[in-house]
């Protein structure tokens, strides 16, 4: 492809006064900050910058809070104060060298060169009007969209001093037309991203950083869904309810009326904030009008209406409303349940789509030629198109999409949140539910109606459409985590034969002794944690073990293998509390294999590239109850891995955090040290040279958690800020595996929108670790860029 070269506009936008962040909410570390809207030429003083066009808060006291989807079992999930600081990472996952986060067309965040010194947005000293050149060299993946930017520098400054930290936003424009795939959509282009209130899964629905956020984080080819409310002086507003109490503080403000609704109050009168789902941002931000959501860069502005008869009562026209509005500001789409409103308005104005609220309302298939006269699409719950029955599971699809696009109307599906609880099916990954909607082989919807824009984006621009043949050179290490363990019972056939399927590299198996001295898989000594022994005969042989736990268990080396055979194996299930259940129809399926057997299954694919072997409790089997697992693990790894008979020939890695264990398999065994794996069992904030200098004496690999990278409170939010444990351990050779990653969302940090693609890819670009253990692979395995 020849190369591009386009101009790169910065645009500007400071923070506007110092109480537009209450202290103790300032999600950027009190930092000024910027965003892509105007250009904008700074004067002499810091309050130039609040002149800017159209963005300046009006004067009203209301502001956006929580709206109340599901708001009580959210705060008790995410009860922090403030959301620190993903501004200043974002970076790392922006400019990449290959993949659907290669500087997508539109914003996107970049390191400022400062005296020759990359830093973090600009610096003291650094000033505008700042002029970028720069060359985009030609790179075009799936998404037709993403382009990587090289050597761009500064032409010239003026001086303005400003804060910390500022968000610089690139804005390309480049002659020609996304590339089209070949989509099942009615126009057979990608389908659209509708923003419910911007990016309202982490902000404020309808607030102003929720907007902003939209243009951040994702390509232009999306749309603000503003949901429109008339005020008394027929000003429109976009808040998610007309009742502004469902989402704002106007209670507060005024404590005294009986009813809240926006016609019930000029526009000067609202200054009520907006509240967020996990009440980081109560306080922070204003409710907006239509004019200024429209002047926040996205490229589509989406009108949904679901009272126009409601704003007649006070003497309102919405429909008069909207039609002055089009004259002003361009909308793309217009929803509405209403079809008397939709048959009032003229299609030249815009897109009409129909909405469907719940599906008892009016069964569409049967009435859609009458609904494409009067609308170009509808608007419907995903679950008119993949329904889910009452235990959580997908039913077969309907023909609704297919139907639709027959009749010429465009199908666009609502409900869809990283948060919100999902079919069993998805094993709690929301870009698989996406791609069941996009990319199924029968059917594609339209576009998708999303708290959490970032997610579907990525889930057509990057996860679409791929050729699951393709070889992916240099990606990183997957290593199960007792299998596919997520959908099945860890360390059962089932759990290791989809651990394969999905995409692993490197399978594991746990080693457990049994009394009669037979090594075999299982991911925790105590029965009582993953079989039904408990409602067996077997559960007398209760016992405590004060080396291994303190409470009592039942443990493997107090039956024989043939008796642990006949135990049903038990689902984990890490977040009970949450009512996150795994998979149940699964919960007891398979069965437990000997350490021989696992090995037999492991070498049956070429698609392997070796097996894990964890030790633990070495020292103890070996003292009290007289069983040597280590020449026990030997003797079995030499013998399968030598049978002239086996077609596959896989490297074997052991795994302990004894390193006695370690020393004792290099004795006994030809093993490089990369082979030697070292798990480190806590959450460690920084690591010596006198330690890294011991690891390497017995260990090539490391494997560390989660926290040690990324150190946050469980309580969903982070500041992204890494330590520097996996660089100081790399430096010096070794590899570093990075331990557990789920897909369920609580267990999720909020700066990284509860998505597990974008944490994965956070923890590989970012951190650069060498391995990902997972209780669910196909995660993992999917990411392109891997």
């Amino acid at each position: 492809m020849d190369m591009l070269v386009m101009d790169i506009i910065i645009l500007c936008w400071k923070r506007l006064a110092d109480d537009d962040f209450a202290e103790d909410v300032d999600p950027f570390g009190g930092s000024d900050w910027m965003y892509g809207g105007r250009s904008l030429r700074s004067q002499e003083n810091d309050d130039a910058l609040a002149t800017l066009a159209d963005l300046a808060p009006p004067p009203q006291k209301l502001k956006p809070i929580r709206c109340v989807v599901n708001k009580a079992s959210l705060e008790d999930r995410h009860p922090l104060d403030i959301l620190a600081g993903s501004l200043d990472r974002l970076p790392e996952m922006g400019f990449l060298e290959d993949g659907c986060f290669d500087a997508p067309l539109g914003s996107k965040i970049a390191d400022v060169e400062e005296s020759g010194q990359s830093t973090r947005g600009v610096g003291k000293g650094l000033g505008f009007e700042t002029e970028v050149q720069g060359q985009i060299h030609g790179h075009t993946p799936r998404d037709g969209v993403s382009l990587r930017l090289q050597n761009f520098g500064k032409k010239k400054t003026r001086q303005m001093v400003f804060s910390r930290w500022v968000l610089v936003i690139f804005t390309l424009f480049i002659a020609g037309t996304l590339s089209e795939n070949s989509w099942q959509t009615l126009s057979g282009k990608p389908p659209v991203v509708i923003a419910r209130g911007g990016f309202s899964g982490v902000f404020p629905d309808s607030s102003s950083k929720a907007y902003q956020w939209v243009s951040v984080t994702i390509s232009p080819n999306v749309a603000l869904w503003c949901d429109l409310q008339l005020t008394k002086d027929g000003v429109g507003i976009c808040f998610p309810d007309r009742n502004l109490d469902n989402g704002s503080d106007v209670t507060g403000l005024y404590p005294n009326k009986k009813e809240w609704f926006s016609v019930d109050f000029t526009w000067k009168d609202l200054s009520d904030n907006v509240k967020s789902r996990s009440g980081v941002f109560d306080g922070s931000y204003q409710i907006l009008t239509v004019e200024i959501v429209a002047e926040l860069g996205a490229p589509g502005l989406w009108l949904n209406i679901q009272n126009s008869a409601f704003y007649k009562q006070p003497n309102l026209s919405m429909r008069n409303y909207v039609l002055s509005l089009s004259k002003r500001v361009e909308v793309n789409f217009i929803s509405s349940p209403e079809i008397s409103f939709l048959k009032s308005m003229k299609k030249d104005v815009t897109k009409l789509i129909f909405r469907f609220l719940n599906q008892d309302q009016i069964e569409p298939s049967k009435n859609l030629s009458y609904i494409k006269t009067f609308s170009s699409g509808i608007l419907v719950p995903k679950s008119y198109i993949w329904p889910v029955g009452s235990d959580l599971y997908l039913k077969p699809h309907t023909s609704l999409v297919t139907d639709a696009h027959r009749q010429g109307l465009q199908v666009f599906a609502s409900e869809f949140a990283n948060d919100f609880t999902v079919a069993y099916n998805y094993s709690y990954d929301p870009t698989a539910e996406y791609l069941s909607f996009i990319d199924n082989g029968n059917f594609s919807v339209d576009g998708f109606l999303s708290d959490f824009p970032v997610t579907p984006y990525r889930a057509i621009s990057c996860f679409s459409h791929l050729d699951t043949k393709d070889e992916k050179p240099g990606r990183i290490t997957i290593i199960s985590s007792d299998g596919a363990s997520g959908d099945f019972p860890g360390c059962t056939d089932l759990a290791y034969e989809k651990a394969v399927k999905d995409g692993v590299d490197i399978l594991d198996c746990n080693v457990k002794m049994s009394k009669d001295k037979i090594p075999f898989c299982m991911s925790s000594i105590d029965l009582l944690n993953t079989t039904n022994v408990f409602g067996t005969s077997f559960r007398n042989l209760s016992s405590t073990v004060a080396e291994i736990q303190e409470r009592s268990g039942i443990y493997t080396f107090s039956l024989t293998m043939s008796q642990i055979k006949t135990l049903k194996p038990v689902i984990s299930t890490h977040k009970k509390d949450h009512a996150l259940f795994r998979n149940p129809r699964n919960k007891n399926a398979g069965k437990f294999l000997t350490l021989s057997e696992f090995l037999l299954l492991a070498n049956r694919y070429n698609s392997l590239f070796g097996v894990l072997i964890k030790v633990e409790n070495a020292v103890y089997l070996a003292e009290h109850q007289g069983i040597n697992v280590v020449d026990a693990v030997l003797d079995k790894t030499h013998n399968q891995t030598t049978q002239e008979s086996l077609t596959t020939s896989i490297s074997v890695y052991f795994q302990s955090t004894d390193k006695s264990v370690l020393i004792a398999c290099n004795e006994k065994t030809i093993l490089s040290p990369g082979q030697l794996v070292y798990r480190v069992d806590k959450d460690i904030s920084n690591v010596t040279d006198s330690a890294i200098n011991a690891i390497l004496s017995f260990a090539g690999t490391i494997v560390i958690s989660m926290i040690s990278v990324l150190p946050y409170n469980g309580g969903g939010l982070v500041r992204l800020k890494k330590t520097d444990v996996v660089p100081r351990l790399k430096a010096r050779g070794l590899r570093v595996f990075v331990e557990t990653f789920s897909n369920e969302f609580v267990t999720l940090p909020l700066d990284l929108y509860w998505d597990s693609t974008v944490e994965i890819d956070f923890f590989f670009r970012s951190a650069k670790i060498d391995g990902i253990i997972t209780d669910f692979p196909a995660t993992s395995a999917r990411e392109p860029m891997l």
